[in-house]
């Protein structure tokens, strides 16, 4: 399962390789980065709906739509901890040791 991660990042950093080639190098790229995962975030919320709590008829999930949505905040992700300096093995690391915080914590009273 660790060797999709590295090979995500790979995917996406060759991504990032060929659009700077394309149109030359990337001017803020983390501002950049940030404002697309805002926006993905927003395709996503408007994939589903039922968050609306205030709507008697929420409109039918499209889970296709929904997760290449989600795919694309995936890519940014990466991307933006691409350009932060971070790999694939550093996140894993730190995913791991926050996840065990995590689970503390709901065992416990936070």
């Amino acid at each position: 399962m660790n060797d999709r991660l590295y090979r995500m990042f790979n995917k996406q950093l060759d991504l990032i390789h060929k659009i700077e080639d394309e149109k030359g190098e990337m001017r803020k790229p983390v501002c950049e980065t940030v404002t697309a995962i805002t926006a993905e975030l927003g395709e996503i919320l408007e994939c589903d709906q039922t968050w609306k709590h205030w709507r008697e008829n929420h409109p039918e999930i499209d889970h296709d739509h929904l997760i290449e949505e989600v795919v694309d905040l995936w890519h940014f992700v990466i991307q933006l901890t691409i350009y932060l300096g971070f790999g694939p093995g550093h996140v894993w690391k730190v995913f791991k040791e926050k996840h065990d915080i995590n689970i503390e914590r709901q065992e416990g009273d936070y």
